[in-house]
């Protein structure tokens, strides 16, 4: 938008002209953003993390900052929900960020970056985890003592 700004300022044009010269120009930055994922053959989600990640260690992303909405990334990279989704999953993992429900997600400090890189929600999986092998041990256990009642049933031959 900035350059719109600037292009009107030094080519004084008409509201036609003007119009289609913002056209072009929000479609040639849509491009050249999509192109980032379309040029190689990584990964797209990988190279939206790598230049997330490259932002935050350059600071352009501070300790703290917000990162842009989904729907932001979205269009800045010419990508899909998904490509955004997989690639804020992917520093998650690596400790860079946090998602705060309702928030958005944000650069995580140093600090806890390096404290605990990988194991946000790991407490709830593993609560998750456990009360799933309570409900195995329950089931193991009705048809043990189903397997005991029909082998008391059959006559012996």
């Amino acid at each position: 938008m900035r350059l719109v700004r600037i292009v009107r300022q030094v080519l004084p044009l008409d509201p036609a002209r003007s119009m289609l010269c913002t056209r072009y120009i929000n479609c040639h930055m849509r491009l050249r953003s999509a192109r980032m994922t379309a040029m190689s053959g990584t990964p797209a989600y990988v190279q939206v993390a790598a230049d997330l990640r490259s932002q935050i260690e350059k600071g352009v992303l501070p300790e703290g900052a917000q990162l842009p909405s989904m729907t932001r990334l979205r269009e800045q990279y010419g990508v899909s929900n998904t490509v955004v989704r997989d690639a804020l999953n992917e520093l998650r993992r690596e400790g860079l960020v946090v998602g705060q429900q309702g928030k958005g997600v944000f650069v995580r400090s140093r600090d806890a970056a390096l404290a605990a890189p990988a194991t946000e929600g790991l407490e709830g999986r593993l609560d998750e985890l456990a009360e799933t092998v309570r409900g195995l041990e329950r089931r193991l256990t009705l048809l043990e003592e189903r397997g005991a009642v029909q082998g008391r049933r059959e006559p012996n031959g």
